[in-house]
């Protein structure tokens, strides 16, 4: 939490003193360092930006957690209304996506590069009016809001980047299935255009990513082991809230049973998030398959390269190896 606070109070001295927020020359002083791969979480510090020089960074920590809830809760609200067209199903997406077990432990954690999830659903937002309507203004604002998206979290700018090639792929397919004469040039064209906003990512991150190219120190870690332990196991998706006062306690007991040095891992949805979700799927597949298929694909590529069930390494590959 003071990492993060300090981050917060570093980008507004930056920003009001004209410097570069992604170097810093108080820290490995008289050198410097790159702050730019770090989770310094420039798009937070940009929205605490007025409550960080008047209040103060502790004050601008709880600013940006607050903001989770209520930018995250609109946005996934305009998000399923759009979807729904549905004002009431879309207040109870709200809620349940901010009030959801992994955002209220990365709250209780103090972590707020991942509790910050204000932008996660305004970009999915802007990619499916994409993939809706392909047009090069909705292009470029999918990809700023991509690149806002990783400026604020590089986990979950990386998630994010998945899941539009997942999302691409899959409303393609939609576009082939379901067209008459030229189907397939009709769908690589709905794949291009929803891979669009990744061309403007790498574009607008063109010289900080040139910059990893060639590099000879230890700044890049092989983290292909470190991705097979700690990946998700197929339980932890399906498990009662662990934060919860009654019964979190016991799930966490059990839990540290199978991964006694497990320390974040938090990644339930929540019972209730589940249970609608399938609801959803499967009262309305005509409509809804899309989802449902980008929700499993998501949810295979969180569980790493290689499946665990309960704490057992059953070595059955994923599709996240291809990307390792």
């Amino acid at each position: 939490a003071y990492q993060n606070a300090w981050n917060l109070w570093w980008t507004a001295r930056a920003l009001v003193s004209l410097h570069n927020p992604f170097f810093s020359p108080l820290l490995y002083y008289p050198d410097g360092v790159d702050l730019f791969w770090q989770t310094l979480g420039l798009s937070q510090g940009i929205l605490a930006l007025p409550v960080t020089l008047t209040l103060g960074p502790v004050a601008a920590v709880n600013w940006i957690v607050l903001t989770s809830f209520i930018i995250g809760g609109y946005a996934t609200f305009l998000l399923a209304r759009h979807v729904t067209g549905n004002t009431a199903a879309a207040l109870v997406a709200g809620v349940t996506f901010v009030c959801s077990p992994y955002h209220m432990e990365k709250v209780i954690d103090g972590n707020l590069e991942v509790a910050a999830i204000h932008w996660l659903p305004l970009y999915a937002l802007a990619l499916l009016r994409l993939l809706e309507r392909p047009s090069w203004q909705r292009a470029l604002a999918a990809g700023v809001l991509l690149v806002w998206v990783s400026l604020g979290s590089w986990y979950y700018g990386l998630f994010v980047l998945l899941y539009t090639g997942c999302a691409a792929a899959i409303w393609a397919y939609g576009v082939f299935r379901d067209s008459g004469v030229h189907r397939l040039r009709r769908s690589i064209a709905q794949m291009a255009w929803g891979l669009a906003p990744l061309a403007v990512w790498t574009l607008v991150l063109a010289p900080a990513l040139y910059g990893l190219i060639g590099r000879t120190d230890e700044t890049i870690w092989d983290m292909r082991q470190l991705q097979r332990e700690r990946a998700a196991d197929l339980i932890d998706i399906f498990l009662p809230n662990p934060v919860h006062p009654w019964w979190g306690p016991a799930v966490r007991a059990w839990r540290d049973q199978i991964y006694p040095d497990a320390v974040i891992w938090n990644v339930a949805l929540g019972w209730v998030a589940l249970s609608l979700g399938l609801l959803g799927v499967f009262a309305a597949w005509r409509k809804t398959w899309r989802w449902g298929v980008l929700a499993l694909a998501c949810l295979i590529l969180a569980l790493g390269p290689e499946l665990k069930i309960a704490g057992w390494n059953t070595g059955l590959p994923l599709p996240y190896a291809l990307i390792q």
